[in-house]
């Protein structure tokens, strides 16, 4: 699937490109691309913190922080391009993976959710 951003296009294939969820929990949960909302928090191994922490000691600017692609499994944050990706148990098993091509385009549309379908 091909999924079009504010900064660029997303890329999903399984078992293709960089792992970010399980084929099974894709199948279950699906994936959802989404900008930031309140609230949002990333999970690590043994602890959580806000998105917007963790956007903060990243640096990134906080006119961008809203053009960032959020990519969901559930209700869970399972990638942000270059910044992000949640841990996955086990890489052996068949996975969906994505790939990030940047675009220079400037216009955007805040609130956006775009589902990625196989």
């Amino acid at each position: 699937a091909k999924v079009h951003t504010p900064i660029g296009i997303l890329f999903f294939e399984k078992d293709k490109g960089e792992p970010i969820v399980s084929y099974e929990e894709f199948k279950k949960k699906g994936i959802t691309v989404r900008s930031r909302k309140p609230g949002d928090r990333l999970i690590f191994r043994k602890f959580s913190k806000p998105l917007k922490k963790f956007l903060i000691e990243k640096k990134v600017p906080a006119k961008k922080r809203d053009k960032l692609p959020i990519v969901i499994s559930g209700d869970r944050i399972i990638w942000i391009p270059d910044l992000y990706r949640a841990y996955i148990n086990d890489t052996h098993v068949s996975y969906v993976g994505v790939r990030f091509e940047k675009s220079d385009s400037k216009s955007f549309n805040t609130g956006r959710e775009d589902k990625a379908e196989s």
